[in-house]
């Protein structure tokens, strides 16, 4: 859930935070030049109504809410210019005119998602699949099979991946789960019921979570070892297809692949040079840029 739409609905609130809120709210980017005792001057309240405020909104101080409810509203303005996620292209666009839509939309979810990657963030994901024995794939529906198109391209290079396909099947994957495994858990609301029974179970069992999910807070976000985020522009279920989201995935996927991959590289790509050869030997083309040298 973003930040504002949680100060909008939040509940059991005092007059004084009601006027926080209603500050914060209209006020906006003028936060930015404004001091917490400034803020607490305009709203007649105080510092420390100010930072009840923001445990409440799960945040430690008021100073790291007000910078993060700021970083949201910029992402959110960012994406006035940009093409609509989920109306990308309408009934009397020609085919050409779609086809460039779609690109500029799937180009910018991944300029989109690289804004969002943190070094730290990333690195601390690859160490987590680096120092684990099995991974083990969460998801449902379409991130179910990105999740395979991930498994596939790791036990290339010699690493397990296990991915459930039949939703309420989740749960009993628990006797397959050891000490060292690991859990890739997407969801794109980071809410669905059958996520968070998995999330769960991975806590209880202490499989650390890579959690790859949508902009905002969410069950997944909170609960999550390392959150990777998702390109945050469509809705649930008013659009025409998971372009952005899917794309974003995938992105997100390939560069844990790529990243994991890196750490060993030689060994991995002749591992994967020598599988693809022995496998695909009969394959044959006339095409010199796809032709083998070797």
């Amino acid at each position: 859930m973003l930040i504002k739409d949680k100060l909008k609905k939040l509940t059991n609130i005092t007059i004084v935070q009601k006027q926080i809120i209603e500050f914060m709210l209209n006020e906006q980017y003028n936060l930015k030049h404004l001091t917490m005792t400034q803020i607490a001057h305009r709203t007649y309240t105080s510092p420390a109504a100010l930072s009840r405020l923001a445990k409440k909104m799960g945040f430690n101080g008021f100073v790291e809410f007000k910078t993060a409810y700021l970083e949201e509203l910029e992402y959110l303005d960012s994406q006035k210019d940009s093409i609509d996620a989920n109306i990308p292209f309408k009934g009397n666009d020609n085919i050409m005119t779609i086809l460039n839509k779609i690109a500029q939309l799937e180009e910018e979810s991944i300029k989109d998602t690289v804004q969002f990657m943190k070094h730290d963030e990333l690195r601390k994901a690859v160490n987590i699949l680096r120092d684990s024995q099995i991974i083990h794939l969460c998801g449902v529906s379409f991130n179910c099979f990105l999740g395979k198109n991930f498994a596939l391209k790791m036990s290339r290079i010699g690493k397990r991946v296990e991915v459930c396909d039949i939703p309420n099947e989740f749960l009993y994957t628990k006797p397959l789960i050891q000490k060292g495994d690991v859990a890739i858990v997407i969801s794109y609301s980071g809410g669905h019921e059958i996520i968070h029974q998995m999330i769960d179970m991975y806590e209880k069992m202490g499989i650390p979570i890579i959690g790859i999910t949508a902009y905002g807070q969410s069950y997944l976000r909170d609960h999550a070892t390392v959150t990777l985020t998702v390109s945050t522009k469509e809705k649930m279920y008013s659009k025409i297809a998971g372009y952005s989201n899917e794309t974003s995935i995938k992105f997100i996927l390939d560069t844990l692949y790529s990243c994991y991959f890196a750490l060993n590289y030689d060994y991995h790509f002749k591992t994967k040079k020598e599988l693809s050869r022995y496998i695909e030997s009969d394959k044959k083309t006339d095409i010199s840029v796809i032709e083998e040298n070797d």
